[in-house]
């Protein structure tokens, strides 16, 4: 992750792991500020690429194509949680993941997402799976604090 990035200039390349349609929203209102798309997707046609992306049509865990979206884009960004956090790791390496992996990874579990935003004092709602008697103890010494 590049803690001190450039802003992007119009006419660079975004990179988008996933097509759909949050990806496609993206696209429209980037391409009126002058940004390019490109998005790898498994699914040909995808939303994104119907907006004017550039579609990559592989695996969210195909080497060449994470090796082409890397090569090709200034940023690369996730529409969803359900991409493989190892790729994104990967590309992390080779070019500005603003998200990263580390909150992606995190996300993917519920359980670990709540731990996460409760470690940090988010206030949550405990669900059944938080109040087993494993938890429960941990869960109310929390609050008595």
């Amino acid at each position: 992750m590049n803690l001190d990035p450039e802003p992007l200039q119009p006419g660079a390349t975004i990179g988008l792991l996933g097509g759909g349609q949050l990806a496609q929203m993206l696209v429209l209102a980037g391409h009126a500020m002058g940004f390019r798309f490109m998005v790898l997707e498994p699914s040909p046609d995808c939303p994104a690429a119907l907006a004017g992306a550039e579609q990559i049509t592989a695996s969210y865990t195909d080497p060449e194509a994470l090796a082409k979206l890397a090569d090709s884009c200034q940023l690369v960004t996730y529409e969803f949680e359900n991409v493989d956090a190892e790729a994104v790791s990967w590309l992390e390496e080779r070019v500005d993941v603003p998200q990263g992996s580390e909150i992606l990874r995190i996300a993917q579990n519920r359980l670990r997402e709540k731990k996460h935003l409760y470690d940090l004092i988010f206030p949550l709602l405990l669900s059944k799976k938080s109040l087993q008697k494993t938890n429960f103890h941990w869960h109310s010494n929390r609050l008595a604090n």
